[in-house]
């Protein structure tokens, strides 16, 4: 008589594949959580960046507009408003007070663009997007220093506002403008260069009639919290450290220049990415008589 066997696999086989196959399923699950989370980093970094140069072009656009007048003997009265390391509002003409912008040519024919075109003002600044303010809510930023207080995972507070209205103030409060931003600082320089401060207040009105060169300095913070070690890093809002480690006012002809404060926030010490952008406008209306 034949002997039968009956072939398969034996307990210590199965259980080999079994453990060889959660290695494996493991592996491929480490794989793509690892993917996943590079890309919701990248996605939250791209997103923080896009927003602060979106912000800064913007806001430079209209600053360097800042005192725009072209009325005859400059009636409109365009002129920064007010000036402080957080808060900035100044007036523009540029429209009616309706909101309608006439575009004439060289030959006075309105609306022909084909060659050398104007913007005809109408001598007064209470038309929309004619009187501007770049701040914090007031219960974000109390003392106007350009960063919001104790932001800690609330990025609902990350909101930079922008509120336009006409010269008697008589209008809406500040509105969003642009999210993930922490910090925010104006610095002002005279047409020599110097620096103008007051100490960590709004200017005075001398000092603002001063003001020709405005830098801009915005602090980007992502949504959440990516970063695997505790971001250590120091930002200078107004100013670049130089190799000694001190900040030297660039705007000024002399040698050497002036040490200025460099306007240091940080190390946060917490767990979120952040990006710096700077830049610096020539307000070209600014001290035209």
């Amino acid at each position: 008589m034949k002997k039968l066997y009956n072939k398969g696999f034996t307990l210590i086989e199965l259980m080999v594949a079994v453990l060889i196959s959660v290695f494996i399923m493991m592996a491929i699950y480490m794989t793509f959580a690892s993917q996943e989370k590079s890309q919701i980093t990248q996605k939250q970094i791209t997103e923080m960046q896009q927003n602060i140069r979106a912000a800064m072009h913007i806001m430079a656009s209209e600053i360097r507009l800042a005192g725009h007048d072209q009325s005859l003997g400059r009636t409109a009265g365009a002129r920064l408003i007010e000036a402080g390391p957080g808060y900035i509002q100044f007036s523009m003409d540029i429209c009616l007070t309706d909101g309608t912008v006439y575009v004439y040519d060289d030959n006075g024919t309105p609306g022909d663009t084909s060659d050398d075109s104007k913007v005809d003002p109408d001598g007064s600044t209470d038309g929309p997007n004619e009187n501007v303010i770049y701040a914090f809510d007031p219960a974000d930023d109390a003392d106007e220093d350009g960063m919001i207080d104790s932001p800690s995972a609330n990025f609902e507070k990350l909101v930079l506002r922008r509120k336009t209205c006409p010269t008697d103030l008589t209008c809406s409060g500040l509105l969003p403008f642009a999210e993930f931003i922490q910090g925010i600082r104006f610095t002002y320089f005279d047409g020599a260069g110097n620096l103008i401060d007051n100490g960590g207040s709004r200017l005075s009105a001398t000092q603002r009639s001063n003001v020709r060169t405005i830098r801009i300095a915005i602090l980007g913070r992502t949504k959440r919290d990516i970063r695997e070690m505790p971001d250590t890093n120091t930002y200078d809002m107004a100013g670049v450290r130089e190799a000694d480690g001190k900040c030297y006012d660039l705007q000024t002809p002399t040698s050497p220049p002036d040490v200025i404060d460099c306007g240091t926030v940080g190390p946060f010490n917490d767990t979120f990415r952040r990006r710096l952008l700077i830049t610096t406008i020539k307000c070209r209306n600014l001290g035209i008589q």
